[in-house]
């Protein structure tokens, strides 16, 4: 490869079908069928098409994993329960 060839690569897309991401976490279709339709997992459509919006997921599990660890250092604060 010379010094002059640039490669361009496209950031991973940072959304899987839904089919293929119950499949990988493990749970039944019809279970994260209801889980999107309630807004428990983030969900896009395009089309007839739905995809899990994995960004918008692991933003949602970083943020709960924050309020966690503060409820967990209230309780562990002098004169909390």
């Amino acid at each position: 490869m010379t010094a002059g060839v640039r490669i361009n690569q496209l950031p991973p897309v940072p959304i899987m079908h839904w089919k293929k991401f119950a499949e990988v976490v493990g749970i039944e279709e019809g279970v994260l069928r209801g889980l999107c339709a309630r807004d428990h997992i983030p969900s896009i459509c395009f089309g007839k098409h739905r995809f899990i919006n994995l960004a918008r997921l692991q933003a949602m599990c970083l943020n709960d994993g924050d309020a966690v660890l503060q409820a967990i250092g209230d309780r562990s604060s002098p004169g909390k329960p």
